[in-house]
């Protein structure tokens, strides 16, 4: 029986979300556990929520790890981009490539800063660390004006 579980993703920077793929890709579930920690703010387990995901039963803890993952997943493909602004006039193919080799792998450092220079989003100023909302917009706004180059769609 699935049980209630809060989170707030506004908890995590875009780095953090970056360091909690990691440590999917990495299978190490004890930092996405720790990282998970962060995002929670409640659940209805008799485990009180102060006591953190590790003291919860296996099931349980899979349970809530679950929910994260397909929130985030959720919060990452539904995110509305209207507020980011996409200009590769900085730029050439080449630059882009360097950009899709660092996303491939895994260089999120490489990756924000490089986003940085070709999107930005209202309210958001260029030295600020990145939400997790504002990164998965930025990479989903650029992601999608991409694609709709390629398929003259844009």
């Amino acid at each position: 029986m699935s049980k209630k579980i809060r989170m707030f993703v506004d908890n995590w920077s875009y780095a953090d979300f970056n360091a909690f793929l990691e440590a999917i890709l990495s299978g190490d579930l004890t930092a996405q556990y720790e990282m998970g920690d962060r995002l929670l703010i409640g659940w209805d387990y008799e485990t009180p929520f102060e006591e953190g995901i590790m003291a919860l039963s296996v099931e349980d803890g899979a349970e809530v790890l679950r929910t994260i993952h397909e929130t985030l997943r959720a919060v990452a493909e539904d995110i509305d981009t209207e507020d980011v602004v996409v200009s590769f006039s900085k730029w050439n193919t080449k630059r882009f490539l360097e950009f899709q080799a660092a996303s491939a792998a895994n260089n999120h450092r490489k990756v924000e800063r490089m986003l940085r220079e070709v999107t930005s989003v209202e309210g958001v100023a260029p030295d600020e660390e990145l939400s997790f909302q504002d990164g998965a917009k930025m990479m989903k706004a650029l992601t999608d004006t991409y694609k709709g180059l390629i398929t003259g769609k844009n």
